[in-house]
């Protein structure tokens, strides 16, 4: 992650060629790490991210010259099941020769015994990635290496370094001498002398790994097999979903208080607001709550008029025993079917408590999902006492337990939020319905063990869960069946929680829109319990053994379907479905030593501009040697730059415009140049005729020249430092030159009036 200058982090999501579209980032720190070359020649393989420190390749300080392999990717076999795509050919990783070993070796003498004694393949840890370079390169490194048998070192002359970094070999620096190192130069310097002796045709081999398997008295398997390109899609995310603005009530404040919305103008100006008049059959009159002298009010209709707000501010205000008239914010207009406001108490407690309010009535937490089997109590930040009350049997911090799969773990960087939550729903609980407070959350250990809800936005039904730690990630870890009971994959995908008592008291279907879509993303039905059966069947396809079986590894070589997978050892969920064993045993194959891993952010999100975040992208595909920025170059411009450019040019001719105070807006300018909106009407008080007052604000286009030429002098910069292919490159340039002759500005005098003289 760091070696991608942060672009990649947990819960981002990564576009890959195969065996799906998508995926979320995760860390596993058992796999093999990149390969780097450093800015002094020196290279070697990334073993722990703290080798490596988080920075950009803009940086004076960047250490990372090139970067010749990024390491393996784990990729469960249930993921190759799910999209129905052919297993790819295993390398031969440890994990393989684990399986044909009676005792893994534990050094290359014992590896080199076992291979000539037993007719075994080599264990993979001292071979390097031979297959990577040419048989004759192969040979040539070989010919110009220097032994110093009195310091077992292998030195390496500066011309032929880009040899060993292909075939990732670690390469080290004394004085002022290069020289390689580590497990995987085993078997190259064991066939150092025959190479010698060879007097063969060098391009009979296909590749190294050929040439060096020739030279061996053992048998030789390749480690590396394939490669996938991927790469950043949508960035990782947590957050506090908020409207546009952030309103703290679903009350009407009406069309005449500008964009701040606050209520208390609305009060001060008599605007007028539409919301529904209902009547109570206790009391027999009139109201616009929802329940008056204790049973549900009717609804009568609804009317566009001056309503006494004055009077429900006044009231909201008493009850909280407060005489400030805070800046509360409101909606312009309800769009429900009966137009009901929400009670404005609940606007001043979420003001003093610096929340804001969806327009369904709840306070709701944004996050990507992650998926998650088993963690350890301290990587989430819980107590091991708290651990046990919440049901896990755990001895240590330090143990790794498997995850209830209606447990959740939410983003550390919501902490104070979640907290702030709690804060008012026990105020409002007090205060507005006289009951006693129910969070009394002081810590974010209080949080732990309380209930939420889960909701996909193109769903109406939630999922109930239990927080049990946070994490420090942008995003949300929860177990598969949880997601795939959202109808979620965990591809990139972000979903809502929100506390099960604001979702019952704060939610009513009376504030959904009567539009279409208007009842999803609402949680109008709660799922207590999830069963297996019903989920989504993508869950079922997740491989749940603690390890692949050597005819797994064995079978794999053939590229056979992944539906086959089940009989030659992979165990899934499907296979123990309707048995005890779908909700718990599930085990995993890599371990991950803290889910916490990784840069802590994603420089898409840090950095200020645009050009910038595509400029450092750039910079960082100059140290890749898998990215061709003359190619990806030639794709921005094209998918995505150019088509921004030239949509913004016809937008800018058929833009309408925009009054700067109510927000009208015309196809054609008013002829005044002045908005022409009626906003009131007044009667002269001395002809007695009735007047109409117009919007006093000023006309603004909606499509600035800004917004259409944004990207030209960064696409101009990308053409001339990175290239780009001719078609690009003459398409670039006949949409500029249409951009510069629509704004081209004369020489002549500029004309300022219509009956100007010339």
């Amino acid at each position: 992650m760091r070696a991608l200058a942060g672009f990649l982090i947990t819960g981002t999501q990564m576009k890959y060629e195969r065996p799906g579209k998508a995926t979320v980032v995760t860390p596993c720190e058992t796999i093999d790490g990149p390969y780097i070359q450093f800015k002094d020649g020196t290279a070697r393989r990334i073993l722990h991210e703290d080798e490596i420190p988080i920075g950009l390749p803009i940086d004076a300080d960047w250490p990372i010259q090139k970067v010749w392999d990024l390491g393996e990717l784990l990729v469960p076999v249930g993921e190759f099941i799910e999209n129905n795509h052919p297993i790819i050919p295993s390398p031969y990783v440890p994990e393989w020769h684990q399986k044909v070993v009676a005792e893994y070796p534990t050094s290359f003498i014992d590896a080199l015994n076992q291979s000539r004694t037993m007719n075994l393949p080599m264990a993979p840890e001292y071979v390097a990635h031979f297959s990577m370079a040419q048989a004759e390169e192969v040979k040539t490194l070989l010919d110009n290496l220097k032994l110093d048998l009195c310091k077992g070192i292998a030195y390496i002359s500066e011309d032929h370094l880009e040899i060993a970094y292909k075939i990732n070999i670690n390469v080290g620096l004394e004085g002022n001498q290069y020289y390689i190192y580590g497990d995987n130069i085993s078997v190259l310097l064991n066939v150092y002398s025959k190479n010698k002796l060879f007097r063969k045709d060098i391009n009979s081999f296909s590749n190294g790994l050929e040439y060096i398997e020739h030279l061996s008295d053992y048998e030789i398997k390749n480690n590396i097999t394939s490669f996938i390109g991927a790469r950043m899609g949508k960035p990782e995310g947590a957050k506090l979903r908020e409207m546009r603005p952030v309103i703290h009530s679903l009350f009407p404040v009406g069309h005449d208080v500008g964009n701040q919305r606050k209520i208390y103008d609305a009060i001060v100006k008599e605007s007028k607001i539409e919301i529904g008049l209902r009547h109570c059959n206790v009391c027999d009159s009139p109201t616009h709550t929802g329940v008056c002298c204790g049973e549900n009010t009717e609804f009568v209709e609804t009317k566009f008029k001056k309503h006494d707000i004055k009077k429900i501010w006044d009231e909201a205000k008493e009850s909280l025993d407060t005489y400030i008239n805070e800046p509360i914010k409101g909606v312009k207009g309800m769009i429900s079917s009966e137009l009901i406001p929400e009670n404005l108490t609940k606007g001043f407690i979420r003001y003093k408590n610096n929340l804001s309010v969806f327009r369904d009535g709840t306070t709701r937490f944004d996050m990507v999902d992650i998926s998650m089997t088993h963690f350890k109590p301290k990587e989430i930040g819980l107590s091991l006492e708290k651990a046990q009350e919440l049901g896990y049997d755990v001895k240590s911090e330090d143990d790794i337990v498997e995850l209830k799969i209606q447990d959740i773990v939410l983003s550390s960087l919501l902490a104070e939020k979640l907290l702030e939550t709690t804060h008012y729903i026990d105020e409002l609980l007090v205060k507005l319905y006289g009951l006693e407070p129910f969070y009394n959350c002081k810590s974010t250990q209080d949080l732990f063990g309380h209930l939420m809800m889960g909701l996909a936005p193109h769903t109406s039904g939630a999922i109930l869960c239990r927080i049990i730690g946070l994490a420090d990630v942008k995003g949300h870890y929860g177990h598969p069946f949880f997601h795939a009971a959202k109808r979620r994959n965990c591809d990139g995908d972000i979903d809502c929680v929100m506390f099960l008592l604001d979702g019952l008291i704060n939610f009513s279907k009376e504030f959904l829109a009567t539009t279409r879509g208007g009842q999803m993303d609402a949680p109008l039905i709660l799922t207590t319990s999830i069963n297996p059966s019903e989920i989504d069947k993508e869950a079922l396809n997740l491989d749940i053994g603690w390890e692949y079986p050597l005819e797994f590894y064995e079978w794999s070589q053939e590229t056979p379907l992944a539906k086959e997978a089940s009989k030659n050892g992979v165990l899934t969920v499907e296979d123990v479905l309707g048995s005890d064993k779908q909700f718990e045993g599930f085990g995993f194959t890599h371990l991950t030593h803290d889910c916490n891993s990784g840069p802590p952010n994603n420089p898409y999100n840090t950095l200020d501009s645009m050009r910038m975040k595509t400029m450092v992208q750039f910079a960082l595909g100059t140290t890749l040697s898998s990215v061709d920025n003359n190619d990806q170059s030639s794709r921005l411009i094209d998918r995505h730059l150019i088509r921004d450019m030239r949509g913004n040019l016809r937008a800018f001719g058929q833009q309408k415009v925009r009054c700067t105070k109510c927000g009208e807006s015309y196809r054609r300018p008013p002829l005044s140049g002045k908005c022409t909106t009626i906003i009131d009407k007044k009667t002269d008080p001395f002809s007695k005729e009735e007047v109409e007052i117009t919007c006093p604000g000023n006309i603004i286009l909606t499509v600035s020249e800004g917004a259409v030429n944004k990207y030209d002098s960064l696409m101009e910069e990308l053409i001339q430092k990175y290239g780009c292919n001719e078609y690009t490159n003459e398409l670039y340039h006949l949409i500029s030159s249409w951009v510069s002759e629509t704004f081209r500005v004369p020489n002549t005098k500029k004309q300022e009036r219509l009956w100007d003289n010339q």
